[in-house]
């Protein structure tokens, strides 16, 4: 694991304590046990610190504009044993008069998650016809930004306020860095979006920072992402360089903020793990601006689609459902805080369980079945004759404390080989949760990778 502290500060640690539930709860579960057509969704490992939680959450959308409005309160009561939701506020919902704020839209998520202990992550954006602004025009004038800020102060209060904003992050924009959701004008340069995006960032900082109210000051803030696919990392990594290039007081705009919300969505179908050099990228971007070990990677969107070969983001089924459960192994390993696998509007980057439990499903729970409160604890190099492993094999230890799960699978062709193990007998774990029994003796467990990750455990 990398010997860097960057994502030491972790979703929990944002929210001054998370609510804990053991055991954690099945992934999917609404009044009638399937989940809304175009219900999008994705489970979190907000843990920054190469741990697995006793929860999961999701993300919902719905129709790009008008989130949720499908899905009842009685089926969201129903997911309220979830760890986390990342949900949209849209501004042009709660402010359709200037100066004048209803949030009541959006509450019975707000009070789903106080009362059932789990944590939301709130963009807020992303247009208001009131001040003219959209994701066209978005807020790059002073007076836009005043509202920008009035809009999001007005949010932090209220949910302060009625629901303590325990458990709370407050994400500023989606996605500034690319001209879907900040155009400005800006065409394809990526600096000049970085540039409008960078006052709003300080607007909204400091007036979270200076706010009276001392829990309104503390409140979690995330920058927005500056990462959203690996075929143009130079540009995201240039957008993020140019904002946390911009000071403050003598420091760094980020230093205002919690953490950095980045969308590693692998194109043409690659491997999660080919996201570690834009990692080693992004965390020299950080260390740069003075931020390593201040601003925690937060992944808020990742995921695959099944629906057109032709798209990036594609993968096949089996690859989605192998890539998912290995996205959640390799950030363990890498320390992300991870808070987000995108259904993406319902039915283009998705886990489909809206039919019922599938094999995707199956295979995250069974991560949870076997890793929940589990840690990091190394990466094996070598076999139990003293060879090396290829860079593109992975075997993971992971412990509690008290005994030690070992997950293991490559990249690239099956091979079985022998690792030092206690003697004894042990539970080998597959991908959807069937399992059968292995025997260590001499030091030594045969054991089989392959791209579909495995689970040892001792009897």
């Amino acid at each position: 694991m990398k010997a860097l502290k960057i994502v030491a500060l972790v979703i929990c640690a944002l929210l001054a304590g998370c609510s804990k539930k053991s055991p954690h709860a099945p992934i999917l579960e609404t009044t009638n046990g399937v989940l809304k057509k175009n219900f999008s969704h994705s489970w979190a490992l907000p843990n920054g610190d190469g741990s697995f939680p006793d929860e999961q959450g999701m993300r919902f959308e719905g129709d790009p504009n008008k989130p949720f409005q499908f899905m009842s309160e009685e089926d969201f009561n129903d997911m309220g044993q979830m760890g986390w939701a990342r949900v949209g506020i849209h501004w042009e919902d709660v402010e359709t008069t200037k100066g004048v704020y209803d949030f009541t839209v959006y509450d019975f998520i707000a009070q789903g998650g106080a009362d059932n202990g789990f944590g939301i992550v709130w963009v807020l954006g992303l247009e208001n016809p009131v001040h003219g602004v959209s994701m066209i025009n978005p807020p790059t004038t002073q007076a836009t930004r005043d509202a920008y800020v009035d809009f999001a102060l007005a949010t932090i209060e209220y949910m302060a306020a009625n629901y303590g904003h325990v458990n709370m992050v407050f994400e500023i924009w989606n996605e500034p860095n690319i001209v879907n959701f900040w155009d400005a004008g800006c065409g394809s340069d990526v600096l000049c979006r970085a540039d409008g995006y960078k006052l709003l960032a300080e607007d909204v900082g400091l007036a979270v920072r200076t706010h009276p109210d001392p829990a309104i000051r503390n409140t979690p803030l995330l920058l927005g992402s500056a990462a959203a696919g690996s075929n143009s990392t130079q540009r995201h990594l240039d957008f993020m360089d140019r904002v946390l290039a911009h000071q403050v007081s003598g420091s760094s705009v980020g230093a205002l903020y919690n953490g950095w919300s980045f969308h590693p969505y692998r194109n043409n179908g690659e491997k999660p793990e080919t996201m570690a050099g834009e990692l080693n990228d992004i965390r020299q971007v950080l260390t740069n601006h003075g931020l390593g070990g201040s601003l925690a990677l937060v992944t808020t969107e990742f995921g695959y689609q099944t629906k057109n070969s032709g798209t990036p983001n594609y993968a096949s089924a089996e690859n989605r459902r192998r890539f998912l459960v290995r996205y959640w192994l390799y950030g363990a390993y890498e320390g992300l805080a991870i808070a987000g696998e995108s259904n993406w509007r319902g039915g283009i980057y998705e886990v489909d369980i809206q039919n019922g439990i599938t094999d995707d499903v199956k295979a995250l729970n069974t991560v949870l079945d076997q890793l929940a409160g589990f840690s990091f604890a190394r990466r094996v190099t070598e076999d139990a004759d003293g060879n090396p492993l290829a860079s593109y094999e992975w075997v993971i230890d992971f412990t509690n404390g008290q005994e030690t799960v070992t997950v293991g699978w490559t990249e690239n062709a099956s091979r079985k080989f022998d690792i030092s193990a206690q003697n004894g007998k042990y539970t080998q774990t597959f991908i959807l949760g069937s399992s059968n029994t292995i025997t260590a003796s001499g030091g030594r467990l045969t054991v089989t990778i392959g791209k579909n990750p495995r689970y040892w455990r001792a009897k």
